[in-house]
């Protein structure tokens, strides 16, 4: 933390992240910047930057604007085209201890493939990274050491599946897949579909993407010189962490309800997900042009909502019907979660599956183990540097889902959600007409489970 401004608008600067700006109209580069500073300090700050020639907007979040207007979701799959606030806690540009730093040639090509993703619309094919001779072999010595470790070290579900991207995807130690061949196989598999993203993304942008069964994926690859570990996500992490989990339906509905969940949470919830998925903690957006120099503060207050859509449905809905809404209260699994499967112990986490150094490590007995708790897991401090010192072990795939369900049930927002998967949008519960109309189409589904359970009865008497 350090401190920017004159005599009559101080501020702390506590975070600051930048991007390309995205503006039709603006050149430069969009910043955002998380500031602690008093209200007279922010309004001095504000009219300063307005003044200035190289700044073409400021846009402030203000408790009021945070209390009365709510957080902003996105309704339609379109939205997640806006969802794409990257964090640069780990650019080699910015971070000395990235192994990249040094490397001029590796950031350049970072910056290429980011365009990529800068550049790229929702329902536009993904295009494809022609990867460089040093990139496939970083990813054939990850490839070949995570191989060996898989039969004895990954999950069932991970291995089930690994054997289907080899052979519907190209997946093999010396060719690196294509996002959009990968995606297309997401979709027949589970409904999910990938798009590209430039780098760290924010957790409140990562975990709405889920909510519409998209995963936003790198496509750069970690540096050479460090292959067995990385701090940051690249398409080492996505595709060989991920994607398996990601083409199990179980894990798909799961990590789909997990988006679900945190749509409209405060940024309190948003970070207790953040920490419990060994993630980061979003900021809001603040956008002006060319200089970081210019800084200035907001203050937004954390929301606690008070009410639970549930609640509204229990005096509503007949009770006949009220158990198949349960289903909506949700959670998250962690980058480096553990579980019992055949009396052993398995790994299930990305970030242990795509690391052959920490997965190695993580199932030794040189790191502390302990019973996976949600609420034990979400204040944990995550070590981003090197492997962690205490894994969680869940007692199977099954228990670990239903325990972060029920965590997830303790976040409160003013309304619930569904997905609609027709119109590929989000619906709010804020009202007694729309929970009607959804118990409708929930009825004629039964209806219909209850004719196919009749005929498949039949069948097997007869």
């Amino acid at each position: 933390m350090f401190r920017v401004g004159s005599q009559n608008s101080q501020a702390a600067i506590l975070h600051v992240e930048s991007r390309v700006s995205r503006r039709k109209t603006a050149a430069g580069f969009e910043f955002l910047v998380k500031i602690e500073a008093t209200r007279d300090s922010v309004s001095n700050l504000v009219k300063s930057l307005q003044s200035s020639s190289i700044v073409v907007d400021v846009v402030i979040l203000t408790d009021k604007s945070a209390d009365e207007e709510g957080i902003w979701i996105p309704r339609y799959i379109s939205d997640l085209d806006r969802c794409t606030h990257l964090l640069t806690k780990f650019d080699p540009d910015l971070d000395y201890d990235h192994p990249g730093f040094s490397d001029k040639e590796y950031r350049e090509r970072r910056k290429d493939i980011a365009e990529i993703a800068f550049k790229y619309k929702h329902g536009r094919p993904i295009p494809v990274v022609e990867y460089t001779l040093d990139e496939i072999k970083t990813w054939a010595t990850v490839y070949r050491n995570l191989m060996a470790l898989y039969p004895t070290h990954a999950c069932a579900e991970h291995i089930r599946v690994f054997s289907l991207l080899e052979r519907e995807c190209g997946y093999s130690e010396n060719n690196i897949p294509q996002l959009e061949d990968v995606s297309n196989f997401l979709k027949k598999q589970t409904g999910f579909q990938l798009r590209p993203v430039a780098g760290l993304l924010s957790a409140r942008d990562f975990l709405a993407s889920l909510a519409f069964r998209v995963f936003q994926c790198t496509q750069y690859i970690r540096h050479g010189s460090k292959p067995d570990h990385t701090v940051e996500p690249d398409c080492v992490h996505e595709l060989l962490g991920h994607v398996p989990m990601l083409a199990d339906p179980s894990f798909a509905q799961f990590s789909q309800e997990i988006g679900l969940a945190t749509l409209g949470a405060s940024d309190r919830d948003i970070e207790k997900f953040a920490t419990f998925m060994s993630s980061h903690i979003p900021v809001h957006v603040v956008t002006y042009s060319s200089s970081c120099r210019h800084i200035f503060q907001f203050m937004s207050s954390h929301i606690q909502f008070m009410s639970s859509i549930f609640q509204f449905m229990s005096s509503h809905i007949p009770s006949s019907c009220r158990h198949i809404f349960q289903f909506i209260c949700t959670g998250s699994p962690g980058e480096f979660g553990l579980c019992r499967q055949a009396g052993e112990v398995r790994a299930y986490g990305a970030g242990l599956l795509s690391a052959y150094g920490e997965l190695k490590y993580s199932l030794s007995d040189k790191p502390e183990k302990k019973p996976f708790e949600p609420y034990l897991t979400s204040v944990q401090p995550y070590d981003d540097q090197d492997f962690q010192k205490v894994y969680f072990v869940s007692e199977s795939f099954d228990d670990m889902k239903e325990k972060v369900r029920q965590y997830a049930a303790s976040i409160k927002r003013p309304y619930e959600v569904r997905y609609d998967p027709y119109t590929q949008s989000i619906q709010i519960f804020d009202d007694k007409r729309l929970i009607q109309d959804v118990t409708a189409v929930l009825k004629g589904d039964l209806n219909f489970l209850h004719h196919a359970l009749e005929k498949v009865h039949s069948v097997t008497i007869m």
